[in-house]
């Protein structure tokens, strides 16, 4: 697959976000973020039928955001093995972009931020 304009940008944005080390991972992460933008929607088939319909199979996309999906041990094997994201040290700064688009543009005040916590991971 062709790689557009967009995904530099949102490559290059989630760099500067975000401490990613350089690479697949980041590559993944950008490609998942691009297709979730265009579908409009996290689902991986919508996200891949997205990305497909600017140029490449679908099923070749799926496998690729398939990838970025796999546990770390998995990913390393397929992937180099600096390719691991740090949580911890990601949360703050995703945590701070997100509440960042919520500033108020004006005398408005932002809505409520809902907040979910899985005890699971």
């Amino acid at each position: 697959m062709r790689r557009c304009r967009s995904w530099y940008r949102i490559r290059q944005l989630l760099h500067s976000r975000l401490p990613l080390p350089p690479g697949p991972l980041a590559d993944s992460l950008a490609l998942w973020l691009q297709g979730l933008l265009r579908a409009e929607n996290g689902c991986l088939d919508r996200v891949a039928t997205a990305l497909a319909a600017r140029g490449g199979n679908v099923h070749t996309l799926r496998r690729r955001l398939c990838d970025g999906l796999k546990d770390d041990g998995e990913r390393q094997e397929a992937w180099r093995a600096d390719q691991e994201l740090d949580v911890e040290t990601c949360f703050a700064p995703l945590l701070a972009w997100v509440l960042s688009w919520m500033a108020p543009s004006g005398a408005e005040a932002p809505p409520p931020l809902m907040r979910a916590v899985d005890p699971t991971h």
